[in-house]
């Protein structure tokens, strides 16, 4: 009786496996061509709300602000969409799996597990927090520092005429100095 109640969880375990394996290909897929094109649809109406903006707004907004968040920004929504909504569908459906596998291996045992895992889980999301906020910061740094090798590419004349090359330096090593601070 107990060979063959093994035998039937390691064929439902087997089938599940092979079942999660194959739609999770599909989703992935299909996930990340909905991200692909949400993608596309933002940077052209971004793109488009640029070209309408007035000179006051470009005066007031940095250039390295502004190509950060059309190139960087943007790729990140993809990566929500796509990448990260396929591991939140995959991660459901393994959970589903194992705790239906831990359940009808030990009651008793995944009971307790259960009750300890928020334990355990606390101080992961609070990182999670940290982490956000950091890259959040991090993304200004970068659209500052971008600024700035903007305006010395488009300035070099007037930098080098003036002999600047020392201020610019130091005006970058200081926005550099700040990237490296809000990442730590």
């Amino acid at each position: 009786v107990i060979a063959e109640s093994w035998h039937r969880r390691g064929k439902l375990t087997a089938g599940g496996v092979v079942a999660t394996v194959m739609s999770n290909l599909g989703l992935e897929r299909y996930l990340k061509e909905i991200g692909l094109s949400m993608v596309r649809d933002l940077r052209r109406d971004a793109y488009g709300s640029l070209l309408n903006q007035s000179t006051r707004f470009y005066s007031q907004t940095s250039t390295g602000d502004l190509i950060s968040r059309m190139l960087s920004d943007v790729e990140l929504i993809q990566t929500a969409f796509g990448n990260r909504l396929t591991d939140l569908v995959q991660g459901a459906l393994t959970i589903v799996m194992v705790v239906f596998l831990v359940f009808s291996l030990n009651a008793r045992l995944a009971l307790f597990v259960f009750v300890l895992a928020p334990v355990v889980l606390l101080p992961i999301i609070e990182v999670t927090r940290r982490l956000r906020r950091t890259t959040f910061s991090s993304r200004e740094r970068i659209g500052e520092m971008g600024t700035l090798l903007a305006e010395t590419l488009r300035g070099h004349r007037v930098i080098k005429t003036y002999a600047m090359e020392a201020f610019e330096a130091d005006r970058f090593a200081r926005a550099n100095e700040r990237y490296f601070r809000a990442n730590r």
